[in-house]
């Protein structure tokens, strides 16, 4: 999510963040983190609505990443990941700032095979 959110945010578009700030649009996506959202707003906090840190103390880009994720849904989340991220670059092909989103893709792969 570095990768996007501070090295080549431009490459994301205002719908991508919606759909990763939305609950409903990250299960859609097939990413299964505690029936939250993959983003949420710095200004939001990292404490959901009982008092629990929901997701990781460092901020990306103005965002917080959610940490609940389940070690079982690691893979899962890497492919649903990896997917969205090659929507990302085919979007945005030709664009010279997309080689670091094509390096990101790679190592999405490396870890799905085990590399």
């Amino acid at each position: 999510m570095r990768t996007l959110l501070v090295d080549v945010p431009e490459l994301l578009c205002a719908e991508d963040k919606r759909v990763l700030q939305n609950q409903v649009c990250c299960r859609q996506l097939g990413l299964k983190i505690g029936n939250r959202p993959l983003l949420r707003r710095t200004e939001c906090g990292r404490k959901d609505v009982k008092g629990y840190d929901r997701y990781w103390k460092d901020s990306y880009g103005g965002f917080y990443v959610c940490s609940e994720w389940g070690r079982q849904h690691h893979h899962s989340n890497a492919r649903s990941l990896l997917a969205f991220v090659e929507d990302v670059a085919e979007r945005n092909k030709g664009r010279p700032d997309a080689k670091a989103l094509r390096r990101h893709e790679q190592a999405f792969r490396d870890y799905l095979a085990g590399t």
